[in-house]
């Protein structure tokens, strides 16, 4: 009986789609709904691992969903340090010391007591094909009841198994595949890309044109969030915190821009005004 009970709560969850817990961007963009792609595109250094992060510990912790996170790139400790960077206020720096002061270490287990209950499950195998990133997420999922959110970082660290032409088509393999697997496993996937170098030669908006390799990227996703640092390229004191998100595509909802603060030593994201 309890069993069905968790089942209606994640169903009901479910139905209401995933919010990204940024009051601006939520007035923007719609719940990530099930079977839905969600595409973030940054350039280097701009934070859209953090910002996936941010999502998927408000999944897990608001909406009390399971949540996946495929890190091609980063290992599991990495991103440990980063959810405790944000939730305990400390710079992400101190927890690569390991030098905590007694009132820093209660901080620290306090966190860790409040996350301990997160149900966020983290493969860090690199180089998988978009096949094996499949089989492994439908283990995953069953094991898990579900998962409310998947995210994978990057889509250009994926490979597509078999011949292909160039680059471009083996990535619009892996962005039809997630596609495919965010409709079979009944939630939104949020996977991660990367923007063209033509795209960081110059300190202005990113757009979906630069979504690296692949234009297929457009056409599989139900949304588009670019990333934009105007301090990654000027270094101005004012513009430190300063973050656009550019929502270039919802099917179906409004396009435009809202603003969020970025705090590159807590790895964490804020609505506008929050952070510093």
């Amino acid at each position: 009986e309890l069993g069905e009970l968790l089942k209606l709560k994640r169903a009901a969850a479910t139905a209401a789609g995933i919010t990204t817990g940024f009051r601006g961007l939520d007035r923007t963009v719609n719940p990530l709904m099930p079977g839905q792609l969600v595409v973030v595109g940054a350039r280097p250094a701009v934070g859209k691992t953090s910002f996936a992060v941010n999502v998927a510990m408000h999944a897990a912790m608001t909406h009390q969903q399971a949540v996946g996170m495929f890190s091609m790139e980063m290992t599991d400790i990495e991103i440990a340090v980063r959810v405790l960077s944000g939730h305990t206020g400390m710079k992400a720096g101190r927890f690569r010391e390991h030098r905590f002061n007694e009132a820093e270490w209660g901080r620290v287990m306090e966190s860790v007591g409040k996350l301990s209950g997160a149900n966020f499950h983290i493969d860090q195998t690199g180089g998988l094909s978009i096949q094996e990133l499949t089989a492994r997420a439908r283990i995953a999922s069953k094991q898990v009841g579900g998962f409310g959110l998947l995210v994978v970082d990057y889509v250009q660290l994926s490979r597509s198994e078999g011949r292909h032409d160039n680059r471009a088509v083996e990535l619009g393999a892996v962005t039809s595949g997630l596609k495919r697997l965010a409709k079979e496993l009944g939630c939104p996937i949020m996977a991660l890309s990367q923007l063209n170098r033509e795209s960081v030669k110059a300190n202005k908006w990113p757009t979906i044109a630069e979504l690296r390799d692949s234009g297929s990227i457009e056409s599989d996703a139900d949304t588009i969030l670019l990333l934009h640092r105007p301090y990654v390229m000027s270094q101005k004191p004012e513009q430190e915190f300063e973050t656009e998100v550019i929502v270039g595509k919802q099917r179906n909802g409004q396009i435009g821009i809202v603003g969020l603060d970025y705090d590159a030593r807590l790895t964490r994201f804020f609505d506008e005004g929050d952070a510093g």
